[in-house]
């Protein structure tokens, strides 16, 4: 990624698509003279099959002190596509193909701005992914039979929203009306916070059967936990929605049955972070939002405002230029001292020393 130089006393702002870091690969902006930005980072989203019924990243934000920072590093949570996890900072859960009708989709990428690419610990600020939600398959009888005397049935899908993720924790799962009669059975992951990643599989039994595909569903790292086609109360191999895939993040959410969980957001030196910086960089008025990517475009993005660079005193500079031939046009270049410098102010003499109008001369 190219130098950016920057002007005196001028904001500017770089928005990153995640086309910027295809397969988890990383954006670069340097800072050089660049004494305060703000960040602000959206997590990836995840889209059901109606194209509308979303669940949506986290949205983190802060002001940060860069006096002593050259270079920060930029990851941007991608949505889901389809049952494949969007890649980032950390990448979403993909959703595991079910043996029935049911469609589940993968969890969004997580956003992140670190000092230090290969240093997970250094990682600044997090935006959280969405977990994946499912198309939830409903087959009734008509009353009717076919040509051959076999009686048919109808399918309907209700579009079920994964939970959102970002927070200091990824959105809580809650009882969905109409899909089980028993509350404590959400048949989802739980989300990712700052201590640890989310578990997967059934919230509702805290000691899964290791003979069973629990633990391949928690969420690890900042990554999100695949789908799990979860059993029926009898265990007889029933799936029993989608399976769709957890949510990255600071930590990532776990995979679920019906509804995956949400990765968590960070923001360096917020109180409700324990994690400190190795460096002890902090953030000022920040923030975290669950939920907080709500704008049209479903992939994340980070976007850093430059709020002020370093004042580069003034200097005097003197230079010589001989001109032998009178009556022909010279063209003169002076180098500036400074990159920052945008113009420059000057005067003209002869050789004895006797100031030159500007109208014999441009600049």
């Amino acid at each position: 990624m190219p130098t950016e130089v920057y002007n005196m006393n001028q904001s500017r702002s770089y928005t990153y698509s995640p086309s910027d870091n295809v397969n988890g690969k990383y954006a670069e902006i340097d800072l050089t003279n660049v004494v305060k930005i703000r960040i602000e980072c959206y997590g990836g989203n995840s889209v059901c099959g109606d194209g509308t019924t979303k669940s949506c990243g986290g949205y983190a934000y802060g002001e940060l002190d860069t006096t002593n920072i050259n270079k920060l590093y930029i990851w941007v949570g991608a949505k889901a596509d389809g049952r494949v996890g969007g890649n980032g900072w950390g990448k979403g859960g993909n959703s595991v193909h079910v043996s029935n009708n049911m469609m589940g989709y993968g969890g969004g990428g997580a956003s992140a701005v670190s000092t230090d690419p290969e240093d997970t610990d250094k990682v600044l600020i997090v935006a959280g992914g969405a977990g994946g939600g499912s198309d939830y398959a409903t087959t009734t009888a008509t009353g009717l039979t076919d040509q051959y005397g076999n009686p048919t049935y109808t399918t309907t899908f209700q579009y079920i929203r994964g939970y959102h993720g970002g927070g200091w924790s990824g959105e809580d799962p809650q009882f969905l009306e109409g899909i089980y009669t028993d509350p404590t059975k959400n048949h989802t992951g739980l989300p990712g916070t700052q201590t640890g990643p989310g578990l997967g599989g059934c919230i509702h039994n805290t000691t899964p059967n290791e003979s069973e595909t629990w633990y391949a569903c928690n969420g690890f790292g900042s990554n999100g936990g695949n789908g799990r086609p979860d059993l029926d109360a009898d265990h007889h191999g029933v799936t029993m929605g989608g399976a769709p895939g957890g949510g990255a993040g600071f930590y990532g959410g776990g995979g679920g049955c019906v509804r995956a969980a949400g990765g968590s957001s960070y923001v360096a030196g917020n109180e409700n972070c324990p994690k400190k910086h190795p460096d002890g960089y902090k953030f000022t008025n920040s923030g975290s939002t669950v939920g907080g990517n709500q704008g049209g475009n479903d992939d994340g993005r980070v976007v850093i405002y430059i709020l002020s660079i370093a004042q580069i005193p003034s200097q005097e500079m003197t230079s010589t230029v001989t001109v032998f031939e009178r009556l022909k046009a010279v063209d003169v270049r002076i180098p500036y001292p400074y990159e920052p410098f945008t113009e420059m102010e000057f005067f003209c003499t002869d050789k004895y020393g006797r100031f030159i109008s500007s109208k014999y001369y441009y600049k």
